[in-house]
């Protein structure tokens, strides 16, 4: 029978999304590649182009990062939210590539700018559910500090950065040095919130290792989370091996006419049960 219960369906939940994520990022990079590839034959990509895509393909790296650290590092039940975010992002990221590709300055920069928006509410809904399942992720949330409230923040600062290039791109006038500036400054931008991640990522795995190496999970990790280390036994006391009594001792005995053969061991009737210390006495030959 199928285990049902909290941390089945938080462990399905990583696998099942990271799942889709991978899933809708090939897809992306599929299309962008055949557009490129079409564009390629006919002579159509300048600078401009070649800025956006390759923008375009570091976005497509962060999205699947940036989901990557979230289900490693925070567990949580899934909502409709989650549902709604990746596919949000996969039709803001088609409309992005094929804008790399197709479309003017000025609705590149609209698409991405909605994609960092997208990517805000991608992070409050992931902070909020962690924060929801009560004592599965509060050494995490602690371990990432600040980087809680500035992910949301960075996110709404690029949206509005990038919307503003969109805005001084919409005339259709700028000139070229201004649209290269703008398109490479972008591109820095983006690489720099990706690199951001792994300053985030840092900290939750140095808060594993420290977990790693205490001894008290290492013991717990074979025994279960309450396992303690045995009691040093008294080495002034003598430890004999559990016996039973069906078992005889091996050592033959004397009589009159030479070896007797065999004697079955005799416990003592206080001695402790088997498994406990206990000392073990033969009977003693019979005297000539």
């Amino acid at each position: 029978m199928k285990r049902m219960d909290a941390q089945y369906l938080r462990d399905e939940f990583a696998v099942t999304y990271l799942t889709l994520i991978s899933i809708l990022q090939a897809v992306s990079l599929g299309l962008l590649a055949t557009l490129v590839d079409r564009h390629l034959e006919l002579d159509l990509l300048d600078v401009d182009n070649w800025l956006r895509i390759a923008t375009s393909v570091v976005v497509a790296v962060l999205v699947w990062n940036e989901y990557r650290m979230g289900v490693a590092q925070f567990a949580w039940v899934p909502s409709l939210v989650d549902t709604v975010i990746p596919f949000t992002l996969g039709i803001v990221q088609f409309g992005l590539f094929r804008a790399s590709v197709k479309g003017t300055d000025s609705h590149w920069f609209i698409a991405i700018s909605c994609l960092y928006i997208a990517g805000v509410v991608g992070y409050e809904n992931m902070y909020r559910s962690a924060k929801a399942e009560g004592d599965v992720n509060p050494d995490v949330l602690r371990a990432i500090g600040g980087w809680r409230k500035a992910n949301p923040l960075l996110g709404l600062a690029g949206a509005g950065l990038f919307g503003s290039f969109a805005a001084i791109t919409s005339s259709g006038r700028t000139v070229s040095w201004v649209r290269l500036t703008l398109l490479a400054a972008t591109l820095v931008l983006t690489v720099a919130f990706l690199v951001r991640g792994e300053a985030n990522w840092r900290r939750v795995v140095r808060l594993a290792r420290l977990r790693e190496a205490s001894p008290r999970n290492a013991k717990g990790a074979k025994n279960g989370p309450r396992a303690t280390a045995s009691p040093p036994r008294d080495p002034w006391r003598h430890h004999s091996p559990p016996t039973k009594s069906t078992k005889e001792d091996r050592r033959p005995t004397s009589g009159p006419n030479g070896p007797q053969g065999l004697r079955s061991p005799v416990s003592d009737p206080a001695a402790p049960a088997a498994g406990e210390d206990s000392v073990v006495r033969f009977d003693a030959p019979d005297p000539q």
